[in-house]
């Protein structure tokens, strides 16, 4: 995450960048007629399709957390929260806490949210993003830059990946990062799939 905050920090690179964060990481989306009759007997109000996070419930509620504030923060607040949220070391409950109350958020609104339909349905739509076939995306975190999947961005070079696909003139800051060849792309739009540890497997339901 250290690699995206020139990005956030930087008002002039912020005025030339769209922002889509997807917080659902290595995730899958199972419907109703893919668990089994146990798992339906034990839980008779489980919401589908059911989201299993690749670190169990704990980075579920960090996911569903961010959807919610992505859904219900302005850009500026949003990408600043989840930022935060990935840069502190702790469960997501006190992180998500205190990024709030440092960033002056309103997290009752956001619990009611993560708490509620809407914000299982929220965290299913990252999901559905997330996992979509053209991406052909097998880890996190993943990036596309300009549309285009980006490893540079992903090795740490988010602010030079970026600068590199602006029209000029560009931001100040694109004069400090390492560039390549110039693009000539007018909008840019950074896909973030964001994600809280490596791969492993998952135990059917």
């Amino acid at each position: 995450k250290k690699s995206q905050k020139p990005i956030w920090a930087n008002e002039e690179v912020q005025q030339r960048v769209s922002v889509q964060l997807h917080p659902f990481g290595n995730a899958r989306l199972l419907e109703s007629k893919d668990v089994s009759e146990g798992y339906h007997y034990w839980h008779p109000d489980a919401r589908y399709p059911v989201v299993i996070c690749q670190h169990d419930e704990e980075e579920c509620l960090g996911n569903r957390i961010q959807a919610c504030a992505i859904a219900d923060l302005d850009s500026k607040q949003h990408v600043a929260f989840v930022v935060c949220m990935a840069s502190t070391f702790a469960s997501p409950e006190r992180s998500s806490y205190e990024c709030g109350e440092r960033l002056s958020i309103n997290m009752t609104a956001i619990k009611a949210c993560v708490e509620s339909d809407r914000g299982h349905n929220l965290f299913v739509e990252h999901g559905k993003r997330s996992l979509a076939p053209a991406l052909n995306r097998s880890y996190v975190p993943f990036v596309l830059v300009d549309g285009q999947h980006s490893k540079r961005a992903e090795s740490g070079d988010l602010l030079g990946s970026t600068c590199e696909v602006m029209t000029e003139p560009r931001p100040a800051a694109c004069s400090r990062a390492s560039l390549g060849t110039s693009g000539v792309c007018s909008i840019l739009l950074a896909l973030i799939i964001l994600s809280f540890g490596a791969s492993e497997d998952f135990a059917p339901l």
